[in-house]
């Protein structure tokens, strides 16, 4: 199987979602390329149905029990700091075998804000139209298969491989999430990411990408605002984080504010994740509008070295309320209790996230 070259403009994006919504041709293409791949024997097992239950509670945590994952994934890396260097050494997606590239994205024409206007975190001055490059110069970037999937669809996408970025965030990347999002016709696909102490298993700048069809959590949860019309919180999730909602009057908004909020947290040596995913409106009372894509940005204490806790890991998956587990005894004992005190042990105490949600309002001022 050779990898193909997607092309693809603003008029490619599904901004609104209706109910009967056939999969997009990005959907159709990534669909059908991974089954091929599955067919081939590409990966290192066959995830087949995973079984999945809705946890008891006021959470309604999925868990999907995906034994295999844990046992046949290739080794994660050992990471040490939130700022570790790219080690050419070391596996990175430069390695990968050529059948694991299922596509080649080239946006075409698509103008952006430019990562240029952001200073230590802040924003300045210069106009939106400014800031904006043409997308005939962006890089393209891969999508390539995790060889041990979560889930169905799981790719990874690489922008820039040849760069040998470490898994730091940039705009681009950023970029590159929302685009997938927004090619996508369908709410059961998900985009995540780990920084380097975050559980980030490979030290080369990627995102994962793929399809949960269960209502999630984190689609609905209710939110309460930090600055006005821009950054919210949620309320009552067991992980403290920040979100912000794009629709179709503010892609690039949208991507510039998180990406400001990323650059203060790298700046400030605080390991994150992210979780990309169509949802309800922000506020109290979220409403469905079929438009609306939640970003969500938790920031957490630092978990070094190889690490395994021994029913889920608190990733950018655990902290959006989709939960891979390890072990069946513990896929059918967790508890929302448990899930919600597991996940709290990742969060910032009750005083560091206080004074960085202050930071972040002075961000934006």
């Amino acid at each position: 199987m050779t990898s193909m070259n997607f092309r693809y403009s603003s008029q490619d994006f599904v901004s609104e979602i209706p109910k009967d919504a056939k999969f997009s041709k990005f959907d159709q293409e990534l669909r059908g390329r991974w089954d091929e791949a599955v067919e081939k024997g590409f990966f290192r097992y066959k995830l087949g149905t995973l079984s999945t239950r809705v946890i008891e509670g006021p959470h309604k945590f999925v868990a999907q029990l995906n034994e295999k994952r844990a046992t046949d994934r290739r080794k994660p890396q050992e990471i040490t700091s939130t700022k570790q260097p790219f080690k050419p050494e070391e596996f990175n997606f430069n390695k990968v075998k050529p059948h694991e590239i299922l596509m080649e994205m080239h946006p075409v024409n698509l103008s952006y804000p430019s990562s240029n206007g952001i200073t230590n975190g802040t924003i300045s001055s210069h106009t939106e139209t400014e800031e904006c490059i043409n997308g005939e110069g962006r890089g393209k970037y891969q999508v390539i298969i995790n060889i041990s999937p979560l889930e169905y669809g799981n790719v990874l996408l690489v922008p820039s491989p040849h760069l040998c970025q470490p898994q730091i965030a940039t705009m681009e990347m950023i970029q590159i999430g929302v685009e997938a999002v927004l090619l996508s016709s369908t709410s059961a696909f998900r985009i995540g990411y780990n920084s380097l102490c975050a559980y980030a298993s490979v030290n080369h700048l990627h995102m994962h990408a793929y399809y949960v069809h269960h209502r999630l959590p984190v689609e609905y949860w209710p939110t309460k605002e930090v600055v006005e019309g821009r950054v919210h919180e949620s309320i009552g999730w067991p992980a403290q984080g920040f979100l912000l909602q794009l629709n179709k009057e503010n892609y690039w908004n949208g991507i510039r504010d998180i990406f400001t909020i990323v650059k203060h947290l790298q700046d400030k040596d605080l390991a994150h994740n992210m979780f990309f995913t169509r949802g309800s409106t922000l506020g109290p009372n979220p409403q469905e509008d079929g438009q609306t894509v939640r970003l969500f940005l938790w920031p957490r204490i630092s978990s070094f070295g190889i690490k395994a806790n021994d029913a889920f890991n608190g990733a950018c998956c655990e902290l959006g309320g989709h939960l891979p587990i390890k072990l069946i005894q513990r896929y059918n004992d967790l508890t929302d209790e448990q899930c919600c005190e597991l996940l709290e042990t990742c969060s910032l105490s009750a005083g560091d996230y206080t004074t960085l949600k202050k930071e972040i309002k002075d961000l934006f001022k």
